[in-house]
């Protein structure tokens, strides 16, 4: 058994290759993982589940085990990606290949949702499109600026945080767990740049800061007090970063009149982009989406975007929420940074 857990690599002998099948090695494999999450001995009770006298077919695991079993072998997901699939449905597809017979059949059968594949019969789900209309947008910008929360007026390193990450969201146009994790070791505040560390795409994200971005991030770096995160958590025995700020949302959302959540900005951003006619390489960029492979249009794998670009760019998308809102980005700077 040879596993990476909790950062920690363990190796550990299951059994004599001759002694033990492949699917009984799994399963020995399976629980000395288990017991090692657990904190206990990695042989502990290790012998009575394999000499468990019950016939073969008593041996099928429950649909939580199987779910528990593949948390245990994928130590590397993000706490926010198991919250997800705790609310949906179990992997099953993976558990399935995993739980097998003495003669590799499958012991859990096949999932009956297949049956919508053959019959073609899913339900299409249809790409949300919501965005801050532009007549809108000045009126909205405002409003963010303009928000102010119990922790506001505290000179606090988690002072102003729903304002600032909802800016964030608006200027840049980056996803919900990208910005709220963001650590100031990944701040280049000197060359105005930020790096996003394993991103959707499954790589890091550099991108350079626009002017009213670089002006609110040195300001919570004033204020940061040697906390780790851009945007800490307010609860005093948290060393964690924001995790939820919904009822923020919504409260601005009622004083502005138009309720709009973090990736509503992050399509309000490529909205306003392309009205901008930035180009679509540019653009493809900044949204951070994956970069060209073979099967996409060849001609992007010979385009370099610079950062010049990106921070043109920026600057252009941000410059064109303040004069919807009848203000200069340095007017901005110098009243609310």
């Amino acid at each position: 058994m040879h596993k990476r857990i909790n950062g920690n690599l363990y190796r550990d002998e299951a059994e004599e290759t001759h002694l033990i099948t492949l699917t009984e090695a799994r399963e020995k494999a399976s629980i000395m993982m288990a017991n090692i999450k657990k904190g206990v001995h990695v042989y502990d009770g290790l012998h009575e589940n394999l000499e468990d006298p019950k016939d073969k077919t008593n041996n099928v695991p429950t649909p939580q085990e199987a779910y528990d079993y593949f948390k245990s072998t994928k130590t590397g997901l993000a706490e926010g990606t198991i919250t997800t699939y705790d609310r949906q449905i179990l992997q099953w597809n993976y558990c399935r290949d995993s739980f097998l017979d003495d003669n590799e059949d499958f012991l859990i059968k096949e999932q009956p949702v297949h049956i919508l594949n053959a019959k073609k019969d899913w339900n299409k789900v249809k790409p949300r499109t919501k965005h801050i209309e532009e007549e809108y947008l000045g009126m909205y910008l405002k409003t963010l600026l303009n928000y102010v929360d119990r922790s506001s007026h505290m000179q606090a390193p988690h002072s102003n945080n729903a304002r600032d990450i909802m800016l964030l969201f608006m200027f840049t146009g980056v996803r919900l767990n990208e910005a709220q994790s963001l650590k100031w070791s990944d701040i280049d505040l000197k060359a105005g740049r930020i790096v996003f560390k394993d991103t959707k795409n499954g790589s890091d994200y550099h991108m350079p800061t626009s002017n009213i971005l670089q002006a609110l991030l040195e300001e919570r770096w004033r204020l940061s007090s040697g906390k780790q995160w851009v945007f800490p958590s307010d609860l005093q025995a948290s060393d964690d970063h924001i995790k939820d700020l919904s009822g923020s949302y919504k409260t601005i959302g009622n004083q502005a009149n138009l309720y709009i959540t973090p990736h509503d900005l992050r399509r309000t951003f490529g909205t306003v982009a392309n009205s901008l006619n930035i180009s679509y390489p540019v653009l493809k960029r900044l949204l951070n989406h994956r970069e060209a492979k073979s099967s996409d249009d060849v001609t992007l794998q010979y385009i370099q975007v610079s950062q010049r670009q990106l921070r043109d760019a920026l600057n252009s998308i941000e410059s064109f929420y303040c004069q919807h809102a009848s203000m200069t980005q340095d007017e901005i700077i110098i009243k609310y940074y």
